[in-house]
């Protein structure tokens, strides 16, 4: 069985009849599973943000951008980041089929990128931003 997030169900037009029970209520796009994403290209963007996270292990090269908790020492980094975004948890809503849309997962690792670029000073991390996101959207429709 499909999970949908309660935003995309409506419940079944029915005349005189008030309550419905959620489980008769079907997608908004019209009853199919129009929207979401297609599980080859969810696991392929899988592979990419594990390549990356591996890459990061190895060197810290996106210290920051992979885990939220690294940017805690950052004072006053709420106060300027208005969504805070992670790659720790895009790979959550991949494994956990989050994405209904490839432009969803595009918007987050842009998120990310952003983030970043509001609390970085230093030009060789406003790169590894710029590369990070590169990395991951390289070939993909942006």
């Amino acid at each position: 069985p499909q999970r949908h997030g309660f935003w995309e169900l409506k419940p079944p037009v029915q005349e005189g009849q008030k309550d419905v029970d959620p489980a008769h209520w079907t997608l908004v796009n019209g009853g199919n599973a129009a929207g979401r994403m297609d599980d080859t290209l969810r696991q392929s963007l899988l592979a990419r943000v594990n390549e990356v996270m591996a890459v990061d292990q190895a060197s810290a090269k996106f210290k920051g951008m992979i885990h939220r908790a690294d940017w805690e020492a950052i004072q006053s980094y709420t106060k300027r980041v208005p969504v805070p975004m992670e790659l720790a948890l895009v790979r959550a809503r991949l494994e956990n089929c989050y994405y209904r849309t490839l432009k969803a997962f595009i918007f987050d690792v842009q998120l990310i990128q952003s983030d970043y670029l509001l609390v970085s000073k230093e030009k060789g991390l406003r790169k590894a931003a710029k590369e990070l996101g590169d990395t991951l959207l390289q070939g993909l429709p942006v």
